[in-house]
């Protein structure tokens, strides 16, 4: 037997997400799901409140790259599910309320819809230091036999590849923050075309130097 625990308004589930883009029918989804269950829904951003999408877009544009949805029961205060966007990513937070919770769940399955397998590793503060320390670490030609000569080439092909994917985090970082209030098909950005597309290259290249010059060194070119 033990002691029967009531949870807290103020113990809190959170999770985080990386910069994505939404879109216009993720914000309608997400309402859709408090209305359905008969909860309030407030928009907000750092300095006003909205009363419908129609009316963030009409006096934020399609863009906006903060916005603070809260979904609670009526007369309520302490019970909420918080979708917070920002600059710096998504965070989802609720109170670990019964009826909370599987709403939590729910949201948290249309923004990982959304989450491309890429998403995580656009950091470019981490593929810059990569980059200075591969270089760093990569010996001179003088340094070396001859037969060790492919090193020099594989340090300076895997820096200049980790500085160019700090360069496409820094561009995917710029591009995916916030919310389209529109619909996806509807965004003609560059990026939102071909970025998969450019990661995949990118991707292919780093693979194909590793390749080339790991079977230089095996057939002794």
């Amino acid at each position: 037997m033990k002691r029967k625990t009531t949870p807290s308004a103020f113990d809190r589930l959170r999770h985080r997400f990386p910069p994505i883009p939404l879109y216009r029918s993720d914000l309608e989804e997400i309402i859709r799901i408090a209305n359905v269950r008969e909860l309030t829904v407030r928009l907000s951003d750092d300095k006003h409140e909205f009363e419908s999408i129609d009316d963030l877009k009409e006096n934020q544009g399609d863009r906006i790259r903060k916005l603070s949805i809260i979904i609670s029961p009526e007369n309520s205060f302490l019970l909420s599910v918080d979708v917070e966007i920002n600059d710096d990513g998504i965070t989802l937070i609720t109170s670990r309320d019964d009826k909370l919770l599987p709403i939590w769940h729910e949201i948290k399955e249309i923004i990982e819809k959304r989450l491309p397998w890429y998403a995580r590793f656009m950091r470019p503060i981490i593929w810059i230091y990569t980059s200075a320390f591969v270089l760093w670490l990569t010996p001179k030609p003088e340094q070396l036999t001859e037969d060790l000569e492919w090193l020099t080439r594989l340090g300076h092909a895997v820096g200049t590849l980790s500085f160019l994917l700090s360069m496409i985090s820094l561009i995917y970082l710029q591009t995916s923050k916030g919310i389209y209030l529109q619909r996806q098909h509807e965004v003609k950005g560059i990026w939102d075309r071909y970025g998969e597309k450019v990661i995949l290259l990118i991707l292919g290249t780093v693979l194909g130097v590793f390749g080339k010059v790991i079977s230089d060194k095996l057939l002794g070119q």
